[in-house]
């Protein structure tokens, strides 16, 4: 019977698919290098509104800012990547008061080094046997400005969310005065947080590289509650977690934040007054899932258990609940935590799955954190967040 047209005959198969191999061998020996990840810009981005795309270009374009062009250049973009986002470039600015200080600082001690530095607020003169004591290195305490002046007429809340709000305004105040005077270079990135907030400095930095920092960037997480966002929305960065912004988006913050302030004295938290005057200047949030407001209780082991494929950033509100490893205090516990996130920061609380098919096991393995024994064959898919 005569072959159809349309069939390859065996022979010519049989000929074709050795040299087929040898050209896939070719290309992939002689496939030019995969280009640097481009770092994330607005160039891209689809405003909201009309209204949000006119504030943030006015806000890119202002000569105030540091950012020269609202989008990266291939020979701009490789100057940035020869000197990467490090600590020496980012400034915390840390809420404390004079009754909370003593009991912060074995934390700030375990993960604030040098060369970061940090500007810790207080309501009133820290107590002279903290300061004697030793402070961190890097570590300058401010006592904030009297902010007895703005109103605030929450219900529930507490007045010193004020001066907590108008700490992003004090800090770059003191960073452009170091400017001035040509003692230092301004930074990159401002991260906002409280003193009972604990970050893991490379994953911070790791996500810090992802942008432009010459952009209007303000980056951040929810929180973990589905309550707290529906009482204080969830579009906000929660403080405790930390805020990032980025160094022209600071200056143009500063300028408008006392006037922007004096508006919302009906908000409850000084997260909620930074992410009012940032949507006044046409910011949104780029959410950042490693930051971790935690405004849990109790036992949240499930949740570390089960940390989603981004690396972690930050940990707050410690104080309220259980230690982190079983028959530990909380001071012994983050200690123990910290030496496994130092040993290697990108992996701590990532998932690994194995199985033992022989007896019908799964175990799941939180790096530097926990080992689950499962009596069942689970698909990773089921224990591991995306």
């Amino acid at each position: 019977m005569a072959t159809p047209s349309h069939v390859v005959p065996l022979r010519a198969l049989l000929i074709g698919l050795p040299l087929l191999s040898l050209l896939i061998v070719f290309q992939l020996l002689h496939r030019p290098a995969p280009l640097p990840t481009p770092l994330r810009t607005h160039a891209h981005a689809q405003p909201s509104s009309a209204a949000a795309a006119e504030a943030e270009e006015a806000l890119v374009n202002s000569p105030s800012s540091l950012s020269s062009s609202s989008s990266t250049t291939p020979a701009r973009e490789s100057q940035l990547r020869s000197e990467p986002t490090s600590l020496r470039h980012v400034v915390f600015g840390i809420a404390s008061s004079s009754r909370t200080l003593p009991l912060r600082l074995p934390l700030l001690r375990l993960w604030l080094r040098a060369p970061a530095r940090a500007f810790l607020f207080l309501d009133a003169p820290a107590p002279a046997p903290v300061v004697a004591g030793g402070l961190p290195r890097g570590l300058a305490l401010r006592v904030s400005a009297d902010a007895s002046r703005f109103p605030y007429t929450h219900p529930r809340g507490l007045p010193s969310a004020v001066r907590v709000a108008r700490i992003a305004g004090e800090l770059v105040a003191a960073l452009r005065q170091e400017e001035e005077e040509g003692r230092r270079a301004p930074p990159r990135w401002l991260v906002l947080a409280d003193d009972d907030t604990a970050f893991v400095l490379p994953n911070l930095l790791r996500a810090l590289r992802e942008y432009d920092h010459r952009e209007p960037w303000y980056l951040g997480a929810r929180s973990e509650s589905a309550a707290q966002n529906a009482w204080h929305g969830f579009a906000m960065a929660y403080g405790g977690a930390g805020i990032a912004v980025s160094w022209p988006l600071a200056r143009r913050l500063a300028r408008a934040l006392d006037s922007c302030v004096l508006r919302y004295p009906h908000l409850y938290g000084s997260d909620a007054r930074i992410y009012a005057c940032l949507a006044e200047l046409g910011v949104e949030l780029t959410h950042e899932p490693g930051f971790h407001q935690i405004d849990l209780h109790g036992d949240i082991s499930g949740l570390l258990r089960a940390h989603p494929l981004s690396p972690l950033v930050s940990l707050h509100h410690l104080d309220h609940v259980y230690p982190l490893y079983p028959g530990m205090d909380r001071t012994r516990a983050m200690k123990h935590f910290f030496r496994a996130a130092n040993a290697d920061p990108a992996r701590i609380l990532q998932q690994t799955v194995c199985y033992d098919r022989k007896r019908s096991l799964t175990v799941s393995i939180a790096w530097g954190y926990s080992v689950q024994v499962f009596k069942e064959m689970s698909a990773r898919e089921e224990l591991c967040s995306s």
